[in-house]
């Protein structure tokens, strides 16, 4: 014990940095356990394209125009980002597969999904969606590790969701590093599953 009261007299400084250290990662973990108990409480409603979305409090649209928003946590250090993107029907897209209308885009991206962690929800596994209330699930998911370019190892989630009536796709991704996806992703997942047509 004496030398323990010793070592904290000889290195002060050292000592109070890992204080401060330690004290910081006990507020972090308080304030993240916090964010998924008022999530609800505090989303911020947005609409886009003819969807209504409950967004968490701490993202900020850092970027927005008629086709794209894009949400970061500007409070922390993430490598995370979402994007919500509409894209208009081109010739064809309404009667295309909705697997290949997601596989292009991906393909556009230069994204390459890993087989082993990569887990695929197709329309089926929608028809509960609040989002289509009388009409046929037109909606896929994928998420799971990936590597992007060739060379950037990321955590990406992304739904692809086809909307008839307004002739377009809402394409919502997020994109983050692997162990960032952890961070994010829950709220993410929530704000897609909870979204409905205006």
């Amino acid at each position: 014990m004496n030398s323990f009261l010793d070592q904290i007299q000889n290195n002060p400084i050292e000592w109070s940095v890992l204080f401060i250290l330690i004290v910081g990662l006990i507020y972090a973990a308080y304030v993240i356990k916090n964010e998924k108990r008022t999530y609800l409480e505090t989303a911020i409603p947005l609409s886009f394209k003819h969807f209504d979305f409950k967004i968490p409090s701490w993202w900020t649209n850092t970027s927005s125009d008629e086709e794209v928003l894009v949400f970061e946590r500007t409070d922390t250090y993430y490598d995370w980002k979402a994007h919500f993107r509409w894209f208009p029907f081109k010739d064809g897209d309404e009667s295309k597969e909705l697997k290949t209308a997601f596989a292009e885009i991906i393909k556009d991206k230069q994204i390459v999904f890993d087989s082993d962690t990569s887990v695929v929800k197709n329309p089926s596994d929608f028809k509960a969606h609040q989002v289509f209330k009388d009409e046929e699930p037109d909606m896929i998911r994928v998420e799971g590790t990936a590597t992007q370019d060739m060379q950037d190892r990321i955590y990406y989630d992304a739904f692809l969701i086809r909307d008839k009536k307004q002739k377009g796709f809402l394409f919502c991704e997020s994109r983050s590093s692997i162990l960032n996806g952890m961070l994010e992703g829950p709220y993410f997942e929530e704000v897609l599953l909870s979204v409905k047509k205006s």
